[in-house]
């Protein structure tokens, strides 16, 4: 049994030195305390890597974790083991441990051998039946791997293997006779007619390939030729939209672009009358400016008549009164003048300008409408189909289709007749040879059915006669436990079930609290019968178990405890005062000790 665990910085524990000693021991604490840690520690400890790697065990902060246990062996010797556990997941290598056998060394690989020697049994079977973390899951109907451990211990392990091989045989051998026995039974010259067909068959696929292409080529020209004259009379129809587009901008234009009988000359045309009003507009306001220079040059002369002493500016002679009224009279005729002459052109500007953006906007209208040239040299357009002769070409196009469909059909057919025949063939060699070989198929079934039966009946009569006592055992306990419940039953496989009403319960449908004790029960017979193992540790065995299920539990743990046997059961709960009162019952059979994490975060 383990008889300390000592702990350093393991989740809730910066350390933790916990003596045990024999009978049941109820760890008490509350939720989040550290209660299924401690399991998890000590089995990770005895174990190593044959129980559940621990996650997230490592205090933060820390770094690393250790877990040790001294372990009270049968034979009276005293294993120590202690492992460290560094920060990481699964894939983290945990250092070597370090193990002592009444302080004696042992090398790492030494440890599982003493544990098995020790308990009887593999340290991966020990670990999850002798700490237990999961009894409440609903899957949980069977001891871990029960039958493959007593096979390995009466050493029929071999025997199973061979069930599973031979089972195989089996099965490969009704396969081959049944379609052995399928065969039509084919003669030689059965075979010589099937290899004819299939030679007919093959050169007809071929002529219907070759047909099939010729068909897919016939089609596909037909096709392009639609295709071909459906563009060509697209572009037909659409230089003809164009046209009279072009006719339509010609007649929004200037005369001579109107007189304009050919299409192609429109564009050339507006672009003349584009430079044309261009032209206008600048010669307009070219006059334009020239006026209002003349203009401004008469005001000048007339600001001049005003300055005193002025003189003639041709003859440079002083101006009299009546010459400087003529000259102001002739200065203001010729202000008035230029002004209107000056206004005209501008008017005339403005109607260039207006003719030039119209002219504009149908020259641009124009060049994008106007065909393009001709190349040089080059083939002249294919003629365009009428829409009767159109209409006859896509007739012929869907005809070829059909064709080509016809063919391809025919083709499928073909090849399809051709596999026919040549399985047909094939098959009929299969059967020949396979008939042959149909007496030693059965030679080999009867063996192999006899090499079974024998290996089964070896297993079966074994695995009864250990399973029997421990069956009878389970059901005793358990009509202790609940008398008015029906008997329960076990199976070589480790499955549990009750008979209710001379009908048999699977352990599925067992309620909560029944499949607890169910549990605990079978896990504490299987180490007393089948191991050497002198402990057993559950996690919460009663937590989630209704008040008079939590004591029937309770109960059976607290009386389970055997010097003979398993000699210690360490129980995990918060149910304080249930484990007080068996406690007070029983001092010398049950503790109750609590546990309580100390040191720093």
């Amino acid at each position: 049994m383990i008889s300390r665990i000592r702990l350093e910085d393991w989740r809730a524990y910066s350390e933790l030195d916990l003596p045990l000693g024999p009978g049941t021991t109820f760890v008490v604490a509350p939720n989040g305390i550290g209660k299924t840690s401690l399991v998890e520690a000590a089995t990770w400890a005895l174990f190593g890597d044959a129980a559940r790697h621990p996650e997230g065990a490592v205090r933060l902060g820390r770094p690393e974790a250790a877990a040790e246990v001294d372990v009270d062996l049968p034979d009276g010797k005293r294993l120590t083991i202690r492992r460290r556990l560094p920060p990481g997941g699964p894939r983290t290598a945990a250092p070597p441990p370090d193990a002592t056998l009444d302080g004696v060394r042992l090398a790492p690989d030494d440890i599982a051998r003493q544990l098995r020697d020790a308990f009887g049994a593999d340290p991966a079977l020990l670990a999850r039946l002798a700490m237990i973390r999961s009894l409440d899951k609903p899957d949980a109907a069977a001891a871990p791997d029960l039958q493959q451990h007593l096979c390995e211990q009466f050493g029929i392990d071999g025997l199973q293997a061979a069930v599973v091989h031979l089972n195989n045989v089996l099965k490969d051998t009704a396969r081959a006779t049944r379609d052995i026995k399928k065969s039509t039974g084919a003669t030689l010259k059965a075979l010589e007619g099937l290899r004819e067909q299939h030679a007919d068959a093959e050169a007809a696929a071929a002529g219907a390939r070759t047909a099939h292409d010729d068909a897919a080529r016939a089609a596909a020209a037909a096709t392009a030729l639609v295709r071909d004259a459906t563009t060509d009379r697209e572009a037909h129809d659409e230089q003809a939209r164009r046209a009279a587009a072009l006719r339509d901008v010609a007649a929004a234009a200037d005369p001579p672009v109107r007189r304009s009988t050919a299409n192609a000359d429109i564009p050339a045309v507006l672009e003349e009358r584009e430079r044309a009003h261009q032209q206008a507009a600048d010669d307009a306001r070219a006059d334009a400016a020239a006026h209002t220079a003349r203009a401004r040059a008469a005001e000048t002369a007339l600001a001049e008549l005003d300055v005193a002493d002025a003189d003639c500016p041709v003859c440079l002679r002083p101006l009299g009164p009546e010459d400087t009224a003529r000259a102001r009279a002739q200065h203001l005729a010729d202000i008035e003048q230029a002004g209107q002459a000056a206004d005209a052109a501008r008017a005339a500007e403005e109607q260039a300008l207006a003719r030039l953006a119209v002219a504009r906007q149908l020259s641009t209208q124009a060049r994008r409408l106007a065909p393009p040239p001709a190349a040089p040299g080059g083939t002249p357009p294919p003629p365009v189909l009428t829409d009767v002769e159109l209409a006859a070409a896509r007739r012929a196009a869907e005809a070829a289709a059909g064709a080509a469909q016809a063919a391809a059909d025919a083709l499928v057919e073909a090849r399809s007749a051709e596999m026919t025949a040549r399985h047909r063939a094939d098959q009929a060699k299969q059967d020949i040879e396979a008939r042959d070989a149909l007496v030693a198929h059965y030679a080999r079934e009867a063996a192999a059915t006899t090499a079974k039966d024998a290996a089964e009946t070896t297993i079966k009569t074994l695995l009864d006669q250990t399973i029997e006592p421990l069956a009878d055992e389970i059901s005793n306990r358990w009509k202790t436990l609940f008398p008015d419940r029906g008997p329960l039953g076990l199976d070589a496989s480790g499955a549990v079930r009750r008979t209710v009403n001379g009908l048999p319960l699977p352990f599925g449908s067992f309620s909560t609290g029944e499949r607890m004790a169910a549990q605990v029960l079978l896990r504490l017979l299987v180490l007393q019968s089948a191991t050497r193992s002198t402990f057993i540790w559950i996690d919460e065995p009663l937590e989630h178990l209704d008040p008079a299920s939590r004591r029937h539990v309770a109960s059976l743990l607290a009386r389970a405890a055997r010097p003979d046997s398993v000699q210690q059961i360490v129980v995990t709960t918060y149910e304080e005062p249930l484990a007080r009162r068996l406690e007070a019952r029983d001092p010398d059979r049950v503790r109750l000790v609590h546990v309580r994490p100390r040191g720093g975060n």
